[in-house]
C-alpha cells in the first residue's frame, strides 16, 4: 500500500504545482474569475486515504480500514448507526471514555491541533498519552507525519490523509523533526 500512496502523493504534487502554475498565469492575464476557476478545479485530489477505527467485541481499538477512496465518499452515519457502518468484528457498543474531557449530550467541536515531534523513540510498552472520548471524530491531516496508535494496531499518518475515528483508545507519536498539524471536527455519540 506505502508504494500507491507515495503514487499518490506524488500526483497531487504534480497536481498542485501545474495549478500555481494556472494561477500565476490567470493572475498575469488579469482574471480573478480564471484563477479561481483553476483552484477549483484542482483543489483537492480525486482520491484520498482514509483510515478508520473500531472496537472489537472485547472493547480493544484497532484499524478497521486503511484504504484509498473517492474524495466525497469520506463517511456518512444513519440514524441508529452513530458509528456508520459497522462490520466483522466491530462494535457498535460505545466504550467509556478515558481520561477524557468529554463533550455535552448532542456536543461538537471543531478544532486545529497539533503534534510535536517526541524526544523519545516509538515504544508502546512505556508511550504515553492514551485516551478515547465518547465520540466519532472526523481528522484531516493538514501538514507533517504522525504515528497513530490503537490498542493493537499503529499507522503513520500524512498530509492529506483523513482518519475517522469511533470511540477508540488510543495515543499519538511524532518521530518527525516537525508539528504534525490536523483538523478536527468530534461528535459526541
Amino acid at each position: 500500500m506505502t508504494d500507491q500512496f507515495d503514487t499518490d502523493r506524488r500526483a497531487l504534487l504534480q497536481k498542485s504545482l501545474l495549478t500555481g502554475g494556472a494561477l500565476l498565469g490567470a493572475a498575469f492575464a488579469g482574471g480573478a474569475r480564471e484563477a479561481e476557476a483553476a483552484i477549483t478545479a484542482a483543489a483537492l485530489p480525486d482520491m484520498v486515504r482514509r483510515v478508520v477505527s473500531s472496537n472489537n467485541a472485547e472493547g480493544k481499538s484497532y484499524v478497521s480500514k486503511d484504504e484509498m477512496i473517492k474524495r466525497d465518499q469520506v463517511w456518512s452515519t444513519k440514524d441508529g448507526e452513530i458509528f456508520g457502518p459497522v462490520t466483522g468484528t466491530d462494535s457498535a457498543k460505545p466504550q467509556p471514555p478515558i481520561v477524557s474531557k468529554n463533550l455535552p449530550d448532542g456536543g461538537t467541536q471543531a478544532y486545529f491541533f497539533s503534534i510535536g515531534p517526541s524526544k523519545d523513540p516509538l515504544d508502546r510498552a512505556t508511550i504515553k498519552g492514551w485516551h478515547r472520548d465518547e465520540s466519532i471524530v472526523y481528522i484531516y491531516f493538514v501538514s507533517g507525519e504522525v504515528t497513530w496508535l490503537t490498542e493493537t494496531d499503529q499507522v503513520v499518518l500524512k498530509a492529506g490523509d483523513i482518519l475517522i475515528q469511533r470511540n477508540a483508545n488510543h495515543t499519538w507519536h511524532n518521530s518527525g523533526t516537525i508539528p504534525a498539524t490536523a483538523f478536527s471536527v468530534k461528535i459526541r455519540v
